[in-house]
């Protein structure tokens, strides 16, 4: 069966057989195969002009020519003249409980003490959006409740349209350091019991807070940091942590604690890139870019105000970019659109000449 879709449509079509392919909606050895203007498969090698994807599945079977590819009689045929195929994003630090545009700093805070179901929520749409957007890859990097584990299982079993989400659970500090009182765990025990509990919800990974207290000590106490370190290696767990601050006290306590990947690092000096080297410690650089919002925070900041700030200023283009998140992420129109998804690790990108 062929299908040939026009400029609106098209895309939508796409999209919908990548979405599909990724929560499992599609019956498990369906075929489809998607025949577009451009493939970039990602290998280095050129892009191949009017490629084929073929989808068993749940799984890419071929990519290649058009001249060459062999496509299953049975397969549902999805052409794309005007578009490029190219693998799928992978979004590594997220926060699906939050967007940094709605509101700056208090309006953050406000996202992350509300209630449990109103988080849920607002993690659900902003779930589906990431994957129209082309994310097939989540890495979660710590929100309350378990609610990313939960619409990580929720997703494998075609509940709700989502990217493959890698969860840290439970975000673990001390007292008084990086992030709300929910996240403040205080003495090695307490954290060790704290990263047992992520591990036995389901987390694949286990992610600390930390910046800087001094030029030469870290909010969370060192002993605290090493303990998570071990606990979480000692079930088969990484450990990354939130690394900030003017002296890079908090990096140096991390890589010396043994954590596996620093998030944000910064500020990352000669002095410890060469350290990270040394301990084998990776990095996820996570480059900032404030859009919109306000600043600097403003008092008195709810949960319910924030989103109230953030619905009155929203564009009233009749165009709206599929990156927009309702009232939990704002951005600027823009005169072109990029929509990418993928089947697997592949996504659809349209465009025009």
């Amino acid at each position: 069966m062929t299908r040939s879709i026009g400029p609106v449509g098209r895309t939508a079509a796409a999209c919908c057989v990548g979405a599909l392919a990724v929560i499992g909606g599609l019956a498990q050895e369906a075929v489809t195969a998607l025949r577009a203007a451009w493939v970039i498969d990602a290998t280095g090698r050129p892009p191949i002009r009017d490629g084929v994807v073929v989808i068993r599945g749940r799984r890419i079977e071929s990519v290649g020519p058009r001249a060459s590819a062999a496509i299953p009689a049975a397969a549902v045929i999805v052409d794309l003249p005007h578009d490029t195929l190219l693998p799928g994003f992978v979004d590594t630090h997220s926060h699906l409980a939050m967007r940094i545009a709605a509101g700056g700093v208090q309006s953050i805070q406000a996202q992350r003490s509300a209630p449990p179901e109103i988080q849920m929520a607002m993690m659900l749409r902003n779930a589906r959006v990431q994957l129209l957007c082309g994310v097939t890859t989540l890495r979660q990097c710590g929100d309350a409740y378990y609610n990313d584990i939960k619409i990580r299982d929720a997703s494998a079993a075609s509940l709700h349209p989502a990217p493959r989400i890698v969860s840290a659970g439970w975000p673990i500090t001390n007292t008084g350091a990086h992030g709300i009182p929910a996240y403040w765990f205080d003495g090695p025990e307490v954290v060790r019991a704290a990263v047992r509990r992520n591990v036995d919800a389901g987390a694949e990974w286990i992610k600390l807070l930390s910046t800087d207290a001094t030029s030469t000590s870290s909010q969370m106490a060192f002993e605290d940091i090493r303990a998570a370190v071990l606990e979480a290696h000692r079930f088969g767990v990484k450990v990354t942590m939130h690394t900030t601050g003017r002296w890079g006290s908090t990096m140096r306590a991390a890589i010396d604690a043994g954590v596996d990947t620093l998030e944000h690092a910064r500020p990352l000096t000669d002095d410890l890139i060469k350290l990270m080297l040394e301990k084998g410690t990776t990095a996820s650089l996570t480059p900032l870019v404030y859009i919109g919002g306000v600043r600097p925070p403003r008092l008195g900041c709810t949960w319910t105000s924030a989103f109230a700030t953030v619905r009155s200023g929203w564009t009233t283009s009749p165009i709206r970019s599929p990156n927009i998140a309702g009232p939990i992420q704002l951005r600027r129109p823009r005169t072109a659109r990029t929509r990418t998804t993928s089947p697997g690790a592949k996504a659809v990108t349209s465009s025009k000449a």
